[in-house]
This record gives structure tokens, sequence and C-alpha cells, in this order.
């Protein structure tokens, strides 16, 4: 696929409305073995997207970017309940060819983006393809979430 020359640069990473099942639904019209899950990468920031099509740019062609940046509930007190965003700890990348795709596994579990370790792994389909399998994923990466912003602020 072409990106649209209309779009501006970014525009097919930019999915910021969406999440973690929406990503996971249209990799399912994918090729898994041009699918990268990558991890870590909220050390990146907000820009993640950009950073990481840029940095895997230099093996192939990038097809697209996933990341869906959560919204962390926190509060109560006088404030009341407050809502923000955090930069997303898991995201997906689509190369445009499977070769590609096996470069960039080929240089090894953890890898340097932007000064930044983060960790790639081939993305495999484990569940089934029923939303009651995409909800299970959700869940387990909801329950590691907080264990890594743990460690990362413990040291």
């Amino acid at each position: 696929k072409k990106r649209n020359p209309e779009a501006p640069i970014g525009a097919a990473d930019s999915h910021s409305g969406d999440t973690l099942r929406m990503h996971l639904r249209s990799l399912l019209q994918v090729d898994s073995s041009r699918v990268l899950i990558v991890r870590k990468i909220n050390r990146l920031g907000f820009a993640s997207p950009q950073i990481l099509r840029e940095h895997f740019s230099w093996y192939g062609t990038v097809e697209n970017v996933l990341v869906a940046h959560s919204r962390v509930k926190s509060g109560g007190g006088q404030a009341g309940i407050v809502s923000r965003l955090r930069p997303s700890g898991l995201g997906f990348v689509v190369m445009s060819k499977g070769e590609e795709a096996l470069k960039i596994l080929a240089e090894g579990p953890e890898q340097q983006v932007s000064g930044t370790i983060i960790r790639v792994q081939k993305f495999e389909r484990r569940m089934s393809e029923s939303p009651a399998g995409l909800e299970e994923l959700e869940a387990k990466e909801q329950e590691q979430e907080p264990c890594s912003e743990s460690r990362a602020m413990g040291g």
C-alpha cells in the first residue's frame, strides 16, 4: 500500500483514539510474518510511532505503526477523578515484507532506538480470533503495565 500523498506525514501513525483491541483486529488481516511487537516503548514518549517508523525504515518499508496510548484515571480527594494520557508501552510495527521483519529480529530481542532500549518480538497469533481472545490479551497487558512502571520508578 502506498501512503496517501495528501495525508500529512505521520498521519498513518496517529491512531489517537484507537485501542489495543482495534489494533489487534486490524492485524487479523495482515500476514503475521510481517508484524513485530515492540515493548517498553513508553520510554520514547508520545512521539513513539514516528520514532519507531523512522528507526525501522532503515530495514525496509514500514507499512504501519500501531500504538495505543492509555488513559489513566487517578485521584479522588478535592480534585475529583482526573484522567491523564500515558504513553503506551506496547506497539506493533508492520513491515512490507516478512524478510524485513526477520532482519530486524536478527538484531536481537533488545534494541536501542533513539537512545532507549526497547524489546522487539515476533508477532504470533496464539488465541482464537474471537473478541474474547482479544479481551484476554488486553487483560494481560493491563496487568503487566503497572509492574513495568514500578520497576522503572524503583531504579
